[in-house]
């Protein structure tokens, strides 16, 4: 078996072609380098769930799993530069988003509003407001779970959700490609962390490899497909960057 890839944090349709060319990138690289690689990626919810397969070649986590269930199971390769305006490289941060009608409403003023975020394992949907709120010493009264940032902002913007927290990169994408954004408006960023990080399970010692190759398949992406993915580049972060990030009461 050649093992296991997938891109499951930012996979949408509009952005499968530019995917599937940066995966092309990259498995050309490790077969220069005699390693095996599965010629298909793995989508879907199959994507997350081979993130502690022995066969993992490669995938991209969130950085609470990352720090908590996944610590000490997955090799780091490499955390992506994401084209963010006024963020440190290799960081990324959350966005506030209410409707548009709501815009004046001071953030403190939601925690008695109906908050929408994609999961509880999710550090930009869930972790970065929870730990924005600490900080304001309060939190919201009714938490809605939405299985995804696009729910939560679809959720925003139909009324059944009063505020959600997405990530950057996801808040673009929505307004990109999704009409109902029009509705939507985005009100304050959380404080940087470092962005969404690259793993392996089957090459850990060969992680030097993976992240060359990885760091050549995003310089040598179509403009194009750079423009749609968002991506810059690749750096390594110390982990312990990622591992003092608060983790969240449940």
């Amino acid at each position: 078996m050649k093992g296991l890839a997938s891109f499951p944090m930012y996979e949408r349709k509009e952005l499968e072609v530019s995917h599937h060319e940066l995966w092309s990138l990259i498995r050309l690289g490790m077969e220069s380098r005699n390693l095996k690689a599965p010629h298909n990626l793995v989508t879907g919810d199959d994507g997350i769930s081979i993130w502690t397969k022995e066969d993992l070649v490669l995938s991209q986590t969130c950085g609470l799993p990352f720090r908590t269930f996944l610590k000490g199971k997955v090799t780091y390769i490499g955390t992506p530069i994401y084209d963010l305006k006024n963020c440190p490289l290799g960081y990324y941060r959350s966005i506030f988003i209410v409707n548009r009608n709501n815009k004046s409403i001071e953030l403190k003023d939601f925690s008695d509003k109906k908050f929408a975020f994609n999961g509880y394992d999710s550090q930009s949907g869930y972790a970065a407001p929870y730990n924005h709120f600490l900080s304001l010493n309060t939190w919201f009264s009714e938490l809605i779970l939405s299985g995804s940032h696009r729910n939560s902002a679809l959720m925003v913007a139909n009324g059944k959700a009063d505020i959600a927290c997405i990530d950057e990169i996801s808040w673009e994408l929505i307004k990109r490609f999704d009409k109902f954004s029009s509705s939507l408006v985005g009100i304050k960023k959380t404080y940087p962390t470092p962005a969404l990080p690259f793993i392996t399970v089957k090459y850990g010692k060969e992680v030097p490899y993976l992240f060359d190759i990885l760091e050549a398949a995003i310089k040598n992406l179509s403009s194009k497909s750079s423009e749609i993915l968002l991506l810059k580049g690749l750096k390594r972060i110390e982990l312990e960057k990622y591992y003092e990030v608060p983790n969240p009461k449940l």
